[in-house]
Formats: C-alpha cells, sequence, structure tokens
C-alpha cells in the first residue's frame, strides 16, 4: 500500500513539474499516413484547389457537379492508398452521389440544392464505412450514430495537415521528396501569383486588359474568401482523414433487445384497439362515404379535416414500431401486434393521401402539399421495411432505407418540385379564373419556366399576362446572371434565356 501511495505522489509530483509528456496511442493506419504526408498532403492540396474553384461561389452549376464526380474518385483513392478494397456493393453508393451531384446543376431549387449536399456527405461516409466496417450487425440506430461520429467527430484533427508537414519534414530519416516539395511551391505560388499578375496588369495596357477580361465580374475582396474556402477544404478533408486513420468508426454490436416484451405488447394492444376503430370509421365514411356525419359537416369538409394529425400518428407509429423491434425481446406475441399496428398505420397513411388529395382538388397543388405526398409515398416503402424486419432480424433497414429514401428523393429532385406544382396547376382540369397565378408568379423558382411561358403564349386574358410576367427577370438582370462556362445551370439558362421585360 505504501509502495503505491508513493507511486501515486510521484505521478502528481512529475505532472505539476511539467516532466509529463501525453501521449495517446496510434493506429499503424495513422503512423503510416503521416509516414506518406508526401502522398496524403498533396494530393489534399490538390482536392482543396479544385474544391475552391468548383464550389466557390458556386454551389449549383456544372463545375460543382463535375467536383462532386471528382469526390467520388478521390474517395476511392484514399480507400485504395490505406489498403482498403472497394467491392460491387459499393457501386450504389457511388451512383446516388453522382446523381445527386448532377441534379446540383439540373434545378436552382435552394431547398433541393441543401439536401442535395446533405445527402452527398451522408451517402460518401456510408459508402465508406461500409469499405472500412463490418456493418452487417448494425441497426439502424448504429448506423445512424457511426455517420454522425464520422461527420463530427474529425473537428478535433483540424490542425493535423500542419502538424503532420512539420512531423515530416523534420524527420531526417526520411527525405521529404519531390512530391513535398511541390506542396510548398504551391502554397507559396497562390498568393505571389495574385500580386505578379496585379502588377504587370498596372505595367501594360494590353496585358491588364486581357487580365480584366478573365477577371470580370471579380471582386478583390473575394481574395480573403477563396482563401478562407482554400483553407476550410485543405484543413477539414485531412482532417476527416486523419480522424478515420486515428480512431475510425468502432461501433460494438450487441443485441438491444433486452427489455420485456409484456410492456410494449400492452401498449401496441391499447392502441391497436383504437387504430381499429379508427380505419373502420376511415372505410365506411371516408373511401365508401356511407354512413351520417355530424352536423354541418359535408364529406368534402370532413375529408379536409385532420391531415397533420394523421400524419404525427403515422410517425409516431413508425418509431412505435421501431423500438418494438430493436429494443424487445423477440416474441411471436409481440410481432403479431406490431403487424397490427402497421397495417392501421397503412391505413392511416391511405387517408391521409386521399384528403390531401382533396385538398389539391379544391385549392391546387402547392410545393408544401407536393412534398407532403411525397413525405406519405417514403413513409409506406419505410413502414414497409419495418415490417419486413419485424420477420427478419437479419434484415438491413439503414441500407433499405438510404436506398429507398436516396431513390424517391432523386425523383421527385429530377421532376422538380416547382417545375411539378406549375404544370400541374396550369394543366386543363383547372378553370383559368380559378387559377392562384400570383402564387405562380411569386413563389416559383426557375424550374417553373417552361410550364409558365408555354402558358403564357396561349392565354388570351390579359390580366393573367400581367400577374405571370412579373415572374420573369428584368432585361438587366437576365444579362448579369446568365451562366457562364464554370456556373452554368441547366434551369438558370432556361430562365434567362427566356422572355425578359423592364420596369
Amino acid at each position: 500500500m505504501e509502495t503505491q501511495n508513493n507511486d501515486k505522489q510521484a505521478q502528481i509530483d512529475a505532472f505539476y513539474s511539467g516532466n509529463v509528456e501525453f501521449t495517446k496511442p496510434e493506429t499503424e493506419m495513422r503512423v503510416a499516413l503521416r509516414d506518406n504526408f508526401a502522398l496524403f498532403g498533396l494530393s489534399t492540396v490538390l482536392y482543396a484547389i479544385a474544391f475552391t474553384i468548383c464550389l466557390y461561389k458556386n454551389l449549383y452549376g456544372i463545375a460543382s457537379s463535375l467536383f462532386i464526380v471528382g469526390t467520388v474518385f478521390y474517395a476511392y483513392f484514399l480507400m485504395k492508398k490505406l489498403g482498403f478494397s472497394c467491392g460491387r456493393k459499393q457501386i450504389k453508393y457511388g451512383v446516388i452521389i453522382i446523381l445527386l451531384g448532377f441534379n446540383l446543376m439540373y434545378t436552382m431549387d435552394g431547398f433541393l440544392h441543401f439536401i442535395d449536399y446533405v445527402a452527398i456527405i451522408m451517402v460518401l461516409v456510408s459508402g465508406i464505412l461500409s469499405v472500412t466496417n463490418d456493418t452487417s450487425g448494425w441497426d439502424l440506430g448504429d448506423s445512424v450514430k457511426a455517420v454522425m461520429r464520422h461527420v463530427f467527430g474529425s473537428l478535433a484533427n483540424t490542425f493535423d495537415f500542419f502538424s503532420d508537414w512539420a512531423s515530416f519534414a523534420k524527420d531526417k530519416s526520411k527525405k521529404m521528396g519531390i512530391i513535398s516539395y511541390i506542396i510548398v511551391g504551391i502554397l507559396i505560388s497562390i498568393p505571389l501569383l495574385f500580386v505578379v499578375v496585379f502588377l504587370l496588369g498596372g505595367a501594360d495596357a494590353i496585358f491588364g486588359q486581357m487580365v480584366l477580361n478573365l477577371i470580370d465580374g471579380f471582386d478583390f475582396g473575394d481574395i480573403f474568401g477563396i482563401g478562407f474556402v482554400f483553407m476550410f477544404a485543405l484543413l477539414g478533408s485531412y482532417a476527416w482523414i486523419t480522424f478515420f486513420a486515428d480512431k475510425g468508426t468502432d461501433i460494438t454490436v450487441k443485441d438491444k433487445r433486452t427489455k420485456e416484451p409484456a410492456i410494449m405488447i400492452v401498449v401496441c394492444i391499447s392502441l391497436g384497439l383504437v387504430y381499429l376503430v379508427f380505419c373502420v370509421i376511415q372505410v365506411v365514411y371516408l373511401f365508401a362515404g356511407n354512413g351520417n356525419l355530424p352536423y354541418g359537416y359535408t364529406y368534402s369538409s370532413y375529408a379536409r379535416e385532420g391531415f397533420t394529425e394523421l400524419m404525427i400518428v403515422c410517425l409516431i407509429n413508425l418509431v412505435i414500431v421501431l423500438m418494438g423491434i430493436k429494443r424487445f425481446r423477440e416474441n411471436t406475441v409481440l410481432k403479431v401486434v406490431l403487424t397490427i399496428i402497421t397495417a392501421c398505420t397503412y391505413i392511416m397513411i391511405a387517408s391521409s393521401a386521399y384528403r390531401m388529395y382533396l385538398y389539391v382538388k379544391t385549392y391546387q397543388l402547392s410545393i408544401l402539399r407536393l412534398w407532403v405526398i411525397w413525405t406519405l409515398v417514403w413513409l409506406t416503402f419505410v413502414l414497409s421495411g419495418a415490417l419486413i424486419n419485424i420477420f427478419n432480424n437479419t434484415f438491413s433497414l439503414f441500407v433499405y432505407s438510404m436506398i429507398v429514401t436516396s431513390v424517391l428523393y432523386l425523383i421527385i429532385a429530377y421532376a422538380r418540385p416547382a417545375y411539378v406544382v406549375a404544370s400541374y396547376n396550369l394543366s386543363s382540369q383547372y378553370e383559368e379564373d380559378d387559377i392562384d397565378f400570383q402564387y405562380l408568379a411569386n413563389w416559383m423558382n426557375e424550374d417553373a419556366v417552361t410550364p409558365i411561358s408555354n402558358y403564357l403564349e396561349k392565354t388570351d386574358m390579359e390580366f393573367v399576362k400581367l400577374v405571370l410576367v412579373n415572374y420573369y427577370p428584368t432585361s438587366e438582370r437576365s444579362k448579369d446572371c446568365m451562366p457562364n462556362i464554370r456556373n452554368f445551370n441547366i434551369s438558370a439558362y432556361k430562365y434567362y434565356s427566356s422572355y425578359t421585360y423592364d420596369k
């Protein structure tokens, strides 16, 4: 006991005297990454340059789409160099990412662009985890936790690029080599080129005019923005690599189905009895149109009520089913009651869909209503996956949900919500006097230009023309915003090359 106390006191004294060095254990891959900094460092610099050129003030042009394609091949390059093998099961991840990338230049919908980038990151990380880890035993919670840890965990490694560079350069047992010198040359050349080109532009009028033509529209204040984006890409991408090599994603697979199934059985039976009564009412009153309604209700007004509440209940049921699958011990009775809850949820989804149909029939389609319809379809597919998982524990609900969500999203993304809404509302099923042209003129983005232009050409109502003309850009704005070779966007090109007006 006295010896242990002496050792403990010695450790405390060493700590306060500053003689303790804190070192964290490193994996072989992390050491190899630093030892091969010439390769990984240069590739990261080149990737950061491509990131800056393609994405700076250009999140939805052709350069952005090509960069996303390049990112897929860059990730493949990294995996190969780190000793991993990418098989056929990773192809689906690459295809989804590339399709998401090309959607960037196909639409001008900012909400779609946001989802595209989030989905690209999530699918990319999921694909890499499928290469580096055995994910066969992961459940939905494990997979989501691993992705989140991979996305945000690299923040602690932000400055590893510089520390690895310094360590590699001062290690006399290794030669920096020509590649490491190239990194130094690139980093020195970037700011130096800006200064020299600026000075030469002032020294010669012809050269200066040529430079002005090349940088037409470029604000020299962007130099700081470009520098920030470059450093963000450089440090961020290398931090992500080092986080993976240093810590990786270690998910301990364990059976979480430890809770007593009687708890969930009672809950499901209680809800199931209420749901069965509710579903019978939906079939008799809503779908079949039979029975006596409450006083003052028509079938139209009755059907249009309660949509939001139904959606919330459907989502609650999905959570209940997932909890019953993953947290409670396997039990035959539990499987039966979960199946009943799932069947009732299908009827509720059908009820919600029918109510939304009546909404749209009366009040026309809007972007929000279109997304609600999409959510109902998505919920149906995910619920089907959960139903399969009830009877098959080895079914990968995460991979299934990711693929289903990606496919359904790509369908609506390439259809472009604004285009769909404008096309539907301007179709012949609505009388011209009933169409909400103000909504189309003020709330539609550039994606809706084709159906609106087609309708504007054939309508004879002057009021409609006066309203819809506000959808189009002014001549000056069209000239300023016309896409160029770097930020070319199909939807933007159609919009700004269409009808223009002068205020």
